[in-house]
């Protein structure tokens, strides 16, 4: 009797420890950077951990099992486009002939640019600008802000076709020599 006892105790004991036991499958499988062994019995191939990567755009990208199962590339990231606005000042409204203007011109950019053009011309008069001026410059991400100095014409009583009264003075922003951005604002000539 104390025999079959002994025995029964065996079998039950052998059956739970069985139980307990992992068995490992066996076909197709991947082993993960992390070492994990993903057993994919069906082979489709889809048997890597859950776990995600965020990118710098804020996509997630998961583990590839076709890539050892490391993760999927980021998205690159896309241009981002140039947004400008311009504004031009000048350091006075009303000018005499032959004297000087200061023109500060503010650029407001979304993006740092390195090689930009701005351009300044006005004071026209039958098709031909009195004033002209360019600047290469680099444009950091916010505001910006440039100077030009030029002269007003020389004669401003009506010589040259050039009379007293409101012209304008434009600045315009130019990259990759296309233009971005125009504004003007007036300036008033004197006689003298």
């Amino acid at each position: 009797m104390n025999r079959f006892l002994f025995l029964s105790c065996l079998l039950v004991a052998v059956v739970v420890v069985s139980g307990c036991v992992e068995q490992q499958p066996s076909g197709p499988h991947w082993t993960c950077p992390d070492g994990t062994i993903v057993y994919d019995p069906a082979g489709c191939g889809e048997g890597c951990p859950n776990d995600t990567k965020r990118c710098l755009d804020g996509t997630t990208v998961a583990r590839n099992p076709a890539m050892n199962c490391e993760f999927d590339n980021c998205p690159k990231p896309q241009e981002q486009k140039l947004e400008a606005s311009i504004s031009v000042f000048t350091d006075r409204q009303s000018y005499g002939s032959d004297e000087d203007i200061l023109i500060t011109v503010d650029i407001e950019s979304n993006k740092a640019v390195q090689d930009a053009e701005i351009r300044v011309w006005g004071i026209t008069v039958e098709g031909t600008s009195r004033i002209e001026s360019s600047q290469k410059v680099e444009l950091k991400t916010g505001q910006n802000s440039f100077l030009f100095s030029e002269k007003t014409p020389y004669c401003t009583s009506g010589c040259g076709g050039i009379k007293p009264g409101k012209y304008a003075v434009k600045a315009a922003l130019f990259v990759e020599g296309g233009q971005v951005a125009e504004t003007e604002t007036f300036i008033e000539l004197t006689q003298g």
